[in-house]
């Protein structure tokens, strides 16, 4: 290289909670998760009324949909934009950091808190807030035995577990008290959080760095458990690329 010459920076990796963040801003009002209750509510009542088979309930329940909705949104489904999303994991990442850096505890709680949820928007919210806080997360299977989930949560030293709870039971995926044995059993503190309560909270300013902008980088994303060779679970570190 000749003197004087600089070389070209090459502009670092965006890590997926900030790239999400530059994508989201440019379709704030556009639908981004579709809680589909209405439309487990049409294929459930025809299923009761002795209907047809599965197949012709879900195309009976397509017919009622508006035809001119992409994605197709059925009535009683709960629709939340890209907006609402942002503001979540905003007010969410703010009280997650508050919490993991110790709160009112002098002793901060270890990262890598688990989430305790079936496929929803409020898992979609952890994910990205505790990414967004810097922090790996460990997914932990409701549908899994007891003991597993303890034995997990026991080998990998989460001191923390995110749950779902919510106002409306009928469109709820886990009731709050699903996962009440984990606050009596677990040994540890239970952060339940609700969609609709996040995105009414008041939004206040996160004093957050990007993770991808921050020097303290964290070496991986999440914690999976795999079966070894044993039998045992073996914890796997995953990376974002």
């Amino acid at each position: 290289m000749a003197a004087g010459e600089t070389a070209e920076r090459k502009p670092s990796a965006c890590c997926i909670s900030h790239a999400f963040y530059k994508a989201a801003s440019k379709f704030p009002h556009k639908i981004a998760v579709i809680h589909a209750s209405g439309f487990a509510r049409i294929t459930r009542d025809n299923t009761a009324a002795n209907a047809p088979p599965h197949d012709d309930a879900i195309e009976l329940a397509s017919v009622e949909r508006a035809s001119s909705s992409r994605p197709p949104v059925y009535d009683g489904d709960d629709c939340f934009t890209f907006s609402d999303i942002i503001s979540a994991v905003d007010n969410l990442s703010s009280r997650l950091r508050h919490i993991l850096n110790g709160a009112d505890d002098p002793y901060p709680i270890n990262a890598q808190p688990g989430i305790y949820m079936e496929p929803s928007v409020e898992y979609i919210v952890a994910v990205l807030s505790v990414l967004r806080c810097g922090e790996a997360f460990m997914p932990l299977d409701p549908s899994w035995p007891k003991a597993r989930i303890l034995s997990l949560l026991s080998s990998s030293k989460a001191n923390l577990v995110i749950g779902v709870e919510s106002s409306n039971e009928e469109k709820l995926f886990h009731r709050l008290d699903t996962i009440g044995w984990l606050v009596s059993e677990g040994n540890r503190p239970v952060l339940c959080v609700c969609m609709n309560d996040i995105i009414k909270e008041q939004s206040r300013p996160l004093v957050l760095e990007w993770p991808c902008e921050n020097e303290r980088l964290r070496s991986f994303c999440y914690l999976m458990y795999t079966s070894g060779s044993s039998g045992k679970p073996k914890g796997v570190c995953g990376t974002e690329i």
